[in-house]
């Protein structure tokens, strides 16, 4: 997972050799480049990642997820770190977290919503 003000770039791989895709995201296109399907591009990643997958996938959520807030919240510093949180009918629960040079942050992840479940885990903060 990359991201600085004009675009964010990340990587997901599944589990059992089930496929990868890249994402590349700026603020006019979007690309996703899947171990399957080939490169697709459209005007947002949400759009291309759902129809990879074949169900809504909570990309610009995600976004807010991977360093520890709900959708849309100000990226302050946490005065606490939230174990769950449940936004846009998805439940997050942060399983571990690790030290940075921004303090705690994130390093494995479980979103779920009905049948759907997306696991993330963070290797490495760098942060600059």
């Amino acid at each position: 997972w990359e991201m600085d003000p004009k675009t964010t770039k990340a990587q997901f791989k599944a589990p059992m050799g089930h496929g990868s895709w890249k994402i590349t995201e700026t603020q006019n296109s979007s690309k996703l480049e899947s171990s399957s399907k080939g490169e697709s591009t459209a005007t947002n990643a949400s759009s291309l990642i759902s129809h990879e997958l074949g169900w809504e996938f909570p990309w610009d959520s995600l976004k807010y997820w991977v360093r520890g807030y709900q959708s849309n919240q100000t990226l302050n510093p946490h005065s606490s770190l939230p174990n769950t949180i449940n936004d846009n009918g998805w439940t997050i629960t942060y399983q571990k977290w690790m030290n940075t040079p921004l303090g705690l942050l994130p390093k494995k992840i479980k979103a779920t919503k009905d049948n759907y479940s997306v696991k993330l885990i963070i290797y490495d903060w760098k942060v600059n």
